[in-house]
Order: C-alpha cells, then structure tokens, then sequence
C-alpha cells in the first residue's frame, strides 16, 4: 500500500513541475463558451502527433474567436488544406497562438487578405505582416470558427508555439479553464513485447502478442526481455467522451523503467509517432498502441531518461508490472501484471512470417536497391531502425499499367522521410510520356490505385513516397470532371474532381475577369458569392480545370443576377 502511496505522489509532483514551466493565466481562452475539447494535445494521427486542442463548437460555425493574449499578426495563411484558414500571432512573453480551420477572419484581415488572393490570382494565400502592423488585445476578435481546410467537423484548433524555437506546447499547461473530473481508463488488453534484436531487423518490430486483462493476471513467458505497450483513453469533460492518453509510465517491482509525458514537440519530428506507435498494427488493425519503451530512432523529447525500458526474467522468476496512465489533473488508472519467466513456453517469433533475405538497409546511410526495370534509394534518415531489404517484381494482372507489380519492402514498416522510386515503363510509344504517374496499389486484389505523382527523364518515371507497398506505372490522360453547377440566391457551388494525378488548379471568371471562388477540398467543391456590384442581367461564367498532368476541363455557363 505505502508502494502505491509513493507512485500517487510521484504523479502529483510530476505533473505539478510540468505547469510550473509555464506562465499560468496569462493566455485567456480563445472562446467565449465553455471548454469542452474533442482531441487534446500530443494524440495519435495518421502520421503526426496532433499540435494543439479541438475545442467544441457543438455544430456550429461563425463563433467568434478572440486574442488569448495581446500580440500582433505574423501570419496568416489560407489553404484548402491542412489549417485552412489560420491566424498566427505572436506575444511580448515569447510564445505564439495559432487559430485554425476559421470560417472567416476579422473585417480588417479579410479585406487584407481578399485584395491579397486577388492580387495573387489564388485561392491559397499565405501572408508574413510587418510586426504591430495587425496589433490586437487581449479578447479582441481575430476570427470566426469553422470547418475550414482538413477540418473533419466544426471546431476551433488552438495552439501555443515558443516562438524562438517554434515546438508546439501543449496549452492546458498554461492554465486554460477546462474543468477535468474524470479520471483516464487503460484499454483491457496490452502488448507484451520479446526483445529480440534479429526479428526486428527482418520484421520492422519486435515480436509481440497481445494480452487480454484478467483479474489475475500472471503471463507467462520464455526467459528473456520484455516490454509492453498500452492504450486508452482520457476522461475530461465527459465520462464517455475521451480523448487520447498523454502520460504513461511502467513499474518493475516498484521501480519505475518508463516514463512519457506528450508535452511539447517540434514539428519537424511528428512524424516520428510512427516509431511511438506499434505502426504495424495501426496500419492493419488501426490500433494505437503506444509503446512503453523508446523505440530505436524515436527522437521524441518527451520520454524520460531512463534505460531502455526491458524486464529482465530468467527461469523462474516472477516481477510485479505496472502499467499507469494518468493526466493533468493527477487521476491515473492502472494494469497490474505478474510477468513469469517460463522455459516451457513458446517464442513470440513463432507467430510471424520469417524472411530469407540477408541484405540490410541502414538509417545511418543511404540504400539503393536495383531490380529488373526499376530502382527506389532509401536517404539517410529515412529508416527507424536497420531493416533487411525485400523486393521483387510480378507480372501485373490489371490492366492500364506499363509495369509490374513492383514490391518495395514491407507496408508495415515506417519511414521518416521520403524514398524516390524510379521506373522504366514498357510498351509507351503511342503515349505523352509526360502523362506517365508511378501509383501505389492497396486492397485486396490490388484494386485501389493512388498517385504517387512522377516525371519522365530518359525513359524512367521517378516519383517519391512516404509509405512502403507495391508500385507500378499508369497514364493519366483523363481531365478533371466538373459537375454539380449550382446558382442558389448569390452563391454560386461546382464540384471539382480528379481520378488520379489530382487537381492542380482551378480558376474562375465572370465576364472575362478573375473570380475568387473558395476550394473545400475536404468535399471537392468550389464555392463563390457574386459581386455586389454585379448588375443585373446575363453574364458569361467560365471555369478553367486543370490536374496535374496537364489535362484540362473547361465549364461554360449563364449567370442570370
């Protein structure tokens, strides 16, 4: 009892230290409602680390959003992508705010940034205001929320930068008023890893099985060295709305082995969540599993340093484990496990498909491979970890490729950078080659096929991709679709698609000039409202698409004001 006393404190004191580095009740909230979040700080995407809070606008768009602190504007930035539409304003005290995914800015910023895409030509626009030019105070109005950009529903992220360095700090450490009642809940099952050295060189991982949570929970094992990983959820507004697990530490007879605390990070290293995660089971199963131990090349800042997080058994022996997930607010939950060293029990690697292959790629140089009619080099950096290198090429089965089916490693291992692929394509005398695209296959039977982009130089087509998998080459000769043309009242909507390169620009004119219309890229639509000082009659619409292969669409309508 006095052991678990000892870790409850640990927990306090812990978190205590963290808000103590930064200045409490300077930023206000950037909301005038109270704070309900749907994603906190530092949780688990598609190849990043979220960089902020979601905080809830139940539904709604047009809430204003106003100055957590005074500053001034130093960016400001519209993209169908991403951030949408996003303020960035930094502060006397060192830090930035960043505000995204806005429906609209301020009067005074709108303006600026109308004249500004007018004078661009471009939807896109990003501006860098000379310093106080854009000065507010604090709870002035900078914006409304929205559902601008990647944005997946109405809300409003929200950021806190150092602006020296520019990592991404997690803004509940500043004291913001979000009442948290409710304590995290660990996931009923876990991982338990074999550290073995060899498999993860074949494999991308160590092997690793899942355990479901028993009231008594003695597991056995060969003798060897172990390690876990967890998941679940944290508990703030709501009993039954969670958000991802930030702090997680691992006990060995009362001796703590891991520590992590999801805090602070720089946006150059997100992507190493790959190496955070059990990758190979999110990419099949979609699972989080965060990993107890710091994974060879996870560069994160924000695990303590401690030994590499391995429980030692050797015949026999038993060790008490605990796993602990615990927030802000000092609640934590825990999975208590007996780990026993067994002789009789079989190796994890038996449940893996093994590789012959005896040749290895290294993060620490650059890897070319070379095959029949293709090559992909590996930079520096680009790997984890040493991974044994598998490869080959099969007669493709579908049709429209102008090659095989070219196997480049294993799907489920990560990368950290790019690698470039490069392709010879067969029997394409008749085509542009310049509307040649390497693709990516995926999905049972190899039916999905995504642009990987790509360019034509002596009789190769060259592209980059992030994701291992199996590639091939195929001709995008197709335009863009454009359908859906509406007029309701003043605005004006048409859908914008694209079967493979994708929509590279678009550009709307009404009786021969320029026109803003607005790319929701989210739901391939583009929106205009026509000009008030648009006079009554017919007028000439014509829209102008084009992907990126060069093929183009143009639609041709009347406009009656």
């Amino acid at each position: 009892m006095k052991r678990w006393i000892v870790c409850l404190l640990t927990i306090v004191a812990g978190v205590a230290a963290k808000a103590q580095n930064y200045p409490t009740g300077y930023f206000r909230s950037p909301i005038d409602t109270t704070l309900y979040l749907s994603a906190n700080f530092g949780a688990v995407r598609g190849n990043h680390f979220h960089s902020g809070i979601d905080i809830k606008t139940f539904g709604k768009e047009g809430l204003p959003v106003v100055a957590a602190a005074d500053g001034y504007i130093v960016r400001i930035k519209v993209s169908p992508f991403g951030y949408g539409r996003a303020l960035y304003m930094n502060h006397p005290n060192g830090y930035t705010t960043v505000y995204a995914h806005l429906q609209r800015f301020s009067p005074l910023l709108d303006s600026i940034v109308r004249a500004e895409q007018y004078r661009q030509k471009s939807f896109d626009v990003e501006m860098f205001p000379q310093r106080a030019l854009y000065s507010f105070k604090k709870g002035d109005t900078i914006g409304f929320s929205g559902n601008s950009g990647g944005s997946t529903g109405p809300h409003l992220h929200f950021e806190i930068r150092d602006t020296k360095s520019e990592e991404i700090i997690d803004p509940l450490l500043f004291g913001l008023p979000i009442q948290d009642s409710y304590s995290p809940r660990l996931a009923k099952s876990y991982l338990v890893y074999e550290i073995d050295e060899d498999f993860k060189h074949k494999n991308g991982h160590y092997p690793y099985v899942e355990v479901k949570q028993k009231t008594d929970d003695t597991v056995k094992v060969r003798p060897g060295n172990y390690a876990f990983a967890a998941w679940g959820e944290d508990f703030i507004n709501e009993p039954n709305d969670g958000v991802h697990i930030n702090y997680l530490d691992v006990l060995a007879n009362g001796e703590k082995i891991f520590g992590c605390g999801i805090d602070r990070f720089a946006f150059d290293d997100t992507r190493m969540v790959n190496a955070h995660i059990e990758y190979s089971d999110y990419k099949n199963n979609s699972n989080r599993w965060h990993k107890c131990f710091v994974d060879d090349g996870n560069q994160m800042p924000f695990y303590d340093p401690l030994p590499k997080a391995a429980v030692k058994l050797s015949q026999g022996e038993t060790k008490a484990i605990a796993i602990r997930a615990y927030d802000l607010a000092s609640f934590a939950d825990t999975i208590k496990i007996l780990l026993q060293g067994d002789t009789n029990q079989q190796a994890f690697m038996a449940f893996f498909p093994q590789t012959k292959s005896t040749t290895y790629a290294y993060s620490s140089k650059n890897y070319t491979y070379t095959g029949s009619g293709y090559s992909f080099t590996l930079p520096k950096g680009a790997l984890y970890d040493t991974i044994v290198v598998t490869s080959k090429i099969t007669p493709a089965k579908r049709k429209g490729l102008y090659a095989g089916y070219i196997s480049v490693m294993d799907a489920n291992v990560p990368l950290h950078k790019s690698f470039s692929i490069s392709i010879t394509p067969k029997n394409t005398k008749a085509l542009d080659v310049e509307k040649l695209v390497v693709v990516r296959l995926t999905g049972k039977g190899l039916k999905y096929m995504s642009s990987e982009g790509g360019s034509y130089q002596n009789g190769t087509v060259t592209a980059n991709s992030k994701t291992f998998g199996i590639f091939s080459v195929a001709y995008d000769d197709i335009p863009p679709v454009v359908d859906r043309f509406k007029v309701r009242d003043s605005l004006v909507s048409v859908r914008i698609t694209d079967a493979l390169s994708g929509i590279e620009s678009y550009n709307a004119y009404i009786d021969g000039n320029w026109w803003l219309m607005e790319y929701d890229a989210k739901d391939d639509m583009l929106y205009g409202i026509l000009p008030k000082e648009m006079t009554a009659g017919k007028h000439d619409f014509k829209l102008i698409v084009t992907d990126k292969k060069k093929n183009t669409t143009a639609l041709l309508q009347t406009i009656e004001r």
